[in-house]
């Protein structure tokens, strides 16, 4: 029997808290460690912790995003006829209110985030089966999914520091800002706008830990891991082009 890296037969795990400061330096050992465990807190607390770093990303952004919709809405507003507009105005109180964007951005953007794992889990699971993968198992790839997202939970919270400083909300977060023009409307037509948006040095260490993490979930070489999370990152990437290309076919 294959016995995992970074766990001996008989001797006890570190704490799970050990866990966490590992996968920063030693992900190698720590991943290893992680998959020996059986409880559920394997995959658990990694999770909550994303999830809390989200939800405060989330209401730290919120209000700064409702003045800027507020006044997108407004800017509207004003070339519509007196009439239309008041009662445009009155329909919107409800939805440009900041319960309602708050609700909606942590209820639909947590389930966003658990079923992106799950994707991503499902993806490495069967790619990883094909690649040859030993000894597979579906909550030993989740497990990686859950930890390799450590990093972008820190991004998350660098984001709500970042906010909190500046006191507005980050329109282009990571690289977007090399060629965004400032013009939301041309730039959700810009498919370079989403697609550097996503590569910053977050994403980046996530993808390192992803590769590492799946070579010791189905102990097999980094090269076939490196090509599985490669060809992941295309298709993440894809996937968030695609709304500015319907954009641009819809809107001429």
């Amino acid at each position: 029997m294959t016995t995992s890296l970074g766990s001996v037969p008989g001797q006890p795990l570190p704490p799970m808290w050990q866990n966490l400061l590992g996968i920063i330096d030693k992900p190698l050992t720590t991943f290893g460690q992680v998959l020996a465990r059986q409880s559920r807190w394997r995959w658990g607390l990694p999770l909550l912790l994303f999830l809390i770093a989200f939800a405060i990303a989330t209401a730290v952004q919120t209000p700064y995003l409702l003045e800027t919709a507020r006044a997108q809405a407004e800017s509207q507003l004003a070339t519509m006829p007196k009439e239309q507009a008041a009662a445009a105005r009155e329909a919107m109180q409800f939805t440009l209110s900041l319960p309602f964007l708050l609700g909606t951005g942590l209820g639909f953007g947590g389930i966003a985030l658990v079923i992106g794992m799950l994707a991503q889990t499902v993806y490495f699971y069967f790619g990883a089966m094909l690649a040859g993968g030993d000894d597979l198992s579906f909550g030993d790839m989740f497990a990686v999914s859950t930890w390799s997202r450590i990093p972008l939970a820190i991004g998350l919270l660098v984001q709500a520091a970042l906010t909190l400083i500046t006191r507005g909300a980050i329109q282009y977060p990571g690289l977007a800002m090399l060629v965004a023009s400032g013009d939301q409307m041309a730039d959700a037509k810009n498919p370079l706008v989403p697609l550097l948006a996503r590569v910053d040095l977050f994403w980046l260490w996530h993808l390192l830990l992803v590769v590492l993490g799946v070579a010791v979930a189905a102990k097999f070489g980094r090269g076939k891991s490196l090509a599985l999370t490669l060809l992941y990152a295309a298709l993440v990437l894809a996937l968030a082009v695609a709304p500015s290309f319907l954009a641009r076919a819809f809107g001429g």
